[in-house]
């Protein structure tokens, strides 16, 4: 019997440490991604909650991001910045619908888009619209600008202004 609890124990000892050293796994999958350094939200229901909570717009962009020329020029020369970056961090809550063409999204994410896309009446890709906490809109951008952050911001300051 010493025997045996002298091979079983240090056998545990192998076995405990590993299990310990995993992050348990989550409850539920996470509804977040990151773009080009910032965690964008793709569940609308959520990105509305992070919004009660935080007091902010949600800035949701309508994108084609696996064929969209225009779209890839707008990650690659805006999103990806530092500007945006410090911008979605601290003044919006980034939410990305995005209708690739060259992967699958889940079923619930490609139904939640077209909803959406249906319901801003979005048109054309790159479109971006500042929503209130509780979805109603602020206002629209589509496409491209350089001064993407600038004119967001302006947008935001003027919301800020008629609700004074």
């Amino acid at each position: 019997m010493k025997y045996l609890a002298t091979l079983i124990l240090p056998a545990a000892l192998l076995v405990l440490p590993a299990a310990f050293a995993a992050d348990p796994a989550p409850l539920q999958p996470s509804s977040a991604i990151t773009v080009g350094g910032v965690v964008w939200e793709t569940d609308f229901a959520r990105a509305k909650e992070i919004a009660v909570e935080k007091k902010r717009p949600i800035l949701a962009l309508f994108t084609g991001s696996d064929w969209c020329p225009v779209c890839q020029k707008l990650s690659k020369e805006v999103l990806e910045k530092p500007a945006f970056k410090k911008f979605a961090e601290t003044e919006v809550v980034p939410l990305f619908l995005d209708f690739p063409k060259h992967k699958e999204l889940p079923l619930h994410l490609r139904k939640q888009n077209e909803l959406l896309e249906m319901r801003y009446q979005v048109e054309g890709y790159p479109t971006t619209i500042l929503l209130n906490p509780d979805g109603s809109g602020i206002g629209m951008l589509e496409g491209y600008d350089p001064d993407y952050v600038k004119i967001l911001q302006r947008g935001l300051a003027a919301e800020k202004a008629k609700k004074k």
